[in-house]
């Protein structure tokens, strides 16, 4: 806005009355300005402080989330240790499966040979024992 002060030398007065008033309305509306203006800062100054605030609790809950993926770290480096063990653990008991199936086998094959001569002999002696009773038989008649 652009006002036109003019003054006059009337009697010794060197401002109008109008020239007063007018000063008075840009006066007034230079105040609510400044006070919308501060009533803004305020509003952002609140902005920021909140951002501030949100900024703070992120790091926050950043930091605990470093944290945890820390704990995390060494829960799987824990986790591979044991797995390794696992597989030394699984190696050498197919190790000592394969000695058992090994030995068991020749147990096994050994106990079926002897099974099988005993059969045989128990075979021989009932054909024996079947001729001597035959033998028998025939004498007793």
């Amino acid at each position: 806005m652009i006002y036109a002060i003019m003054f006059f030398n009337i009697g010794g007065v060197y401002l109008e009355d109008r020239a007063l008033e007018l000063m008075e309305k840009m006066y007034t509306q230079m105040q609510q300005g400044f006070s919308e203006i501060r009533h803004d800062i305020d509003g952002i100054k609140k902005d920021i402080t909140d951002i501030k605030s949100d900024i703070s609790g992120m790091k926050f809950d950043i930091n605990g989330m470093k944290i945890d993926i820390s704990g995390m770290k060494e829960d799987i480096k824990g986790i591979r240790q044991d797995l390794d063990e696992v597989k030394q653990d699984v190696k050498e008991v197919k190790q000592k499966v394969m000695h058992i199936e090994t030995d068991h086998g020749k147990k096994l094959s050994v106990l079926f040979d002897g099974y099988k001569q005993n059969s045989e002999k128990l075979d021989r002696i009932q054909e024996e024992v079947s001729r001597h009773e035959e033998i028998i038989l025939r004498r007793v008649k």
